[in-house]
């Protein structure tokens, strides 16, 4: 419905444009549009919707201010709300834009606009749209020039696939996206980077996450294989310091893990190679090796005062994590390296009496010399770890002989007077 007013002005209800052809072109709607007609065409739309066919996002609540002049249709302060387009559950969270500019001359259409988060107002990038409509073919820049992730601004704030797999994000992300079309497919990459983000996530509190994310299929949140991050520290349970993990991402849900080790109490801890699919419900399980854990130094990080050992460990410790968060070892077993140890039990007696045989007996682990050990790992993460260890090899050490002799003497009185 059109009204017209000479002199004076004009508007339009229920606009619907198509430019270019079916498949490659853009559509465009708008509740209503007036005008002025003067040395120049300029007024104002609003209710509006646009879309490209071949690029799967769409604007809605458009509106702002036009004209026409010299050829150019140029809309200012332009407002939308941008979208995905998809079938099932948008990955992406609506955003907002105002004071968008857009050109269209000479059958191609330039746009400019800063995508923000609605309810934080913090920019999440800035886009340049570029589309020939004679050749269907154009691009879109996406500029991030930092996102502060933060009390303000989450990443499930941007994604539902962030929401339940990490939490309490801390740090800033910066990079570049491109989109590109043709009329009959749509391709898309991006990098991104961060020099340190702080989170916490279902197998732990997680600090100094550093490194550059390389997308082959930016809409699809997909990476190619050998994409890698470092990190100061991780805590599943016990804290590690200094990690190396490679890894892939496929469909922003699906994380390969190629690599992951840290340096370990003296040895390194190793992640086995697992596919791990946040999408789903359910268990996740990962597999530890331990390659070369020193005991003293084992015993010292775990302010284990009463205790002094000696030898090197390697092993396997399985971790599962509930749908929860809450982490539990399962069969988790080191031992020894040859030619084994010592362990010691340097901490005072509690008891005054505990029998001729336990007394005995306690004396004993004031000094033994193993020549192979394993120690068995069950437990709850959060709460008790049973630990079992056995003994092969075991003779008293040679540096506890004294005591030895003095405890011997002790039985044999204890074993008269029986």
């Amino acid at each position: 419905r059109a009204r017209l007013g000479y002199p004076g002005g004009f508007a339009l209800d229920g606009l619907d444009v198509t430019l270019g052809e079916d498949d490659a072109a853009v559509r465009l709607a708008a509740a209503t549009v007036t005008g002025n007609i003067g040395d120049t065409l300029s007024g104002e739309f609003a209710g509006g919707t646009a879309a490209v066919d071949a690029v799967p996002l769409d604007l809605a609540a458009l509106g702002g201010s036009w004209r026409y002049q010299d050829g150019a249709l140029v809309v200012e302060r332009g407002a939308f709300v941008l979208s995905e387009r998809i079938d099932g559950e948008a990955r992406f969270e609506p955003l907002i834009a105002r004071d968008a500019v857009l050109t269209l001359e000479n059958n191609a259409i330039r746009a400019e606009a800063d995508l923000r988060n609605p309810a934080s107002d913090a920019i999440v990038t800035n886009v340049a749209i570029r589309h020939d409509l004679a050749a269907a073919r154009g691009r879109a820049v996406l500029n991030v020039p930092g996102v502060m992730f933060g009390d303000a601004l989450a990443p499930e704030d941007l994604t539902y696939l962030a929401k339940g797999v990490v939490a309490e994000v801390e740090g800033t992300v910066r990079g570049e996206g491109l989109i590109e079309w043709d009329g009959e497919e749509v391709t898309s990459s991006g990098r991104f980077s961060t020099d340190g983000i702080d989170l916490a996530a279902a197998f732990g509190p997680l600090a100094g996450l550093a490194g550059e994310i390389v997308f082959t299929d930016l809409l699809a949140l997909t990476t190619a294989p050998g994409q890698v991050v470092t990190i100061d520290t991780i805590n599943p349970g016990v804290e590690v310091l200094g990690g190396r993990v490679v890894y892939a991402l496929t469909d922003g849900q699906v994380i390969s893990v190629e690599d992951a080790r840290w340096p370990f109490m003296g040895g390194t801890l190793i992640m086995r190679p697992v596919v791990l699919d946040y999408g789903s419900s359910g268990e996740k399980a990962y597999v530890f090796e331990i390659v070369g854990l020193e005991a003293d130094r084992f015993v010292a990080e775990m302010e284990l005062s009463n205790l002094s050992a000696t030898g090197t460990f390697d092993g396997a410790v399985p971790i599962v994590f509930d749908s929860s968060g809450n982490g539990r070892i399962e069969g988790g077993l080191l031992i020894s390296r040859p030619p084994g140890g010592n362990v010691s039990y340097i901490g005072e007696l509690t008891y005054e009496d505990m029998g001729a045989m336990a007394n005995f007996a306690f004396q004993a682990l004031r000094s033994l010399d193993y020549t192979q050990m394993a120690v068995a790992l069950e437990g709850n993460l959060a709460g008790e770890i049973i630990t079992r260890f056995t003994f092969d090899g075991v003779r008293q050490g040679v540096h506890d002989l004294r005591q030895l002799v003095a405890d011997l003497a002790l039985f044999a009185v204890h074993v008269q007077r029986a």
